[in-house]
């Protein structure tokens, strides 16, 4: 198996099921290189199939394999080549810290991780596939890296929600479903979080609110206050200072700058979170850099309720 394998894979699942999916397969120039006499010949990707790359590989000892056509079935560490991309080195380190520490074994692993989302899709039935992560020989925490540092976007089905719920705990969930953004609608991430207590509300926003979009920022942050099942504040009044540097849900969402356009949006948030009780009323130090902004938030907030 290699990471292409894995990748294409998945896309002709994808397509023949009509799936919604971000994932993109290696289309590099050349897929191996064999240097005679010190001059490059390749097997490039138009000319490439499988069972030339094997071949090539068991033929010649000093073939170097670009990293995503590696297959640890055939190749070996020789194959690898010492000047993989800046973006691969980036992806090994949901594995290793430093590339120092690179081995074949690293390699390895991260094709494990991809072919463990390719079984997500392959395994039909749900027990099977418990069955399968019960048996499956890879660290959580290098799991748990993989998810939330990879940039797919799959489709969600019994398989994967299964997967997420035995990585992540209510601790980190929010990590992994904001990264640059939710890859989830709202039905899917709401049937993801029906599995955890949401136990940190402030940590969850502030998790929320890291996208660079508001909209979805907002909306995303309705259903996880709707899905909360205790007191937000305990008292009317709130002291808070941003010395701390703490995430405060109130905080937050007094602190917003909101443009017009989401202001029936942001108002249904802030009725969802008085409803849980949510304190408006927050007390800051003058220094704050909100202090005005929250000021006059608590007034606009007030009259917008009296109004309607």
């Amino acid at each position: 198996m290699s990471i292409y394998l894995a990748k294409s894979e998945m896309i002709n699942f994808f397509k023949k099921n009509n799936m919604d999916y971000k994932l993109e397969i290696p289309t590099h120039e050349h897929v191996a290189t064999l240097y005679r006499e010190g001059e490059p010949n390749y097997l490039n990707f138009s000319d490439y199939s499988e069972r030339d790359l094997k071949e090539l590989v068991n033929d010649y000892e000093d073939v170097i394999v670009q990293e995503e056509f590696w297959n640890y079935n055939y190749c070996d560490y020789r194959n690898i080549n010492p000047e993989v991309s800046d973006i691969f080195v980036e992806r090994l380190k949901v594995i290793i810290d430093d590339y120092k520490d690179f081995t074949k074994g690293t390699l390895t692993v991260l094709i494990l991780l991809h072919e463990l989302l390719l079984n997500v899709y392959l395994i039909e039935k749900l027990d099977v596939f418990y069955c399968y992560l019960e048996k499956l020989k890879l660290s959580n925490k290098h799991i748990r890296n993989f998810l939330i540092n990879m940039d797919y976007q799959l489709p969600l089905t019994k398989n994967y929600l299964a997967l997420i719920t035995k990585t992540f705990s209510s601790v980190d969930i929010f990590d992994f479903l904001f990264k640059e953004c939710c890859q989830f609608d709202h039905n899917e991430f709401r049937s993801i979080l029906e599995n955890y207590k949401v136990t940190d509300l402030d940590e969850a926003a502030n998790a929320c609110f890291s996208i660079n979009n508001t909209k979805t920022s907002l909306e995303y942050m309705l259903i996880i206050i709707d899905m909360y099942d205790d007191k937000i504040d305990k008292n009317d009044m709130v002291y808070y200072n941003y010395k701390n540097k703490q995430p405060y849900l109130g905080y937050i969402l007094l602190s917003l700058k909101i443009p017009m356009k989401l202001e029936v949006l942001y108002y249904r948030v802030i009725k969802e979170y008085m409803g849980k009780y949510g304190s408006v009323n927050f007390q800051l130090s003058d220094n704050d850099p909100n202090y005005k902004l929250v000021e006059c938030r608590k007034k606009e907030i007030k009259e917008y309720f009296d109004l309607f």
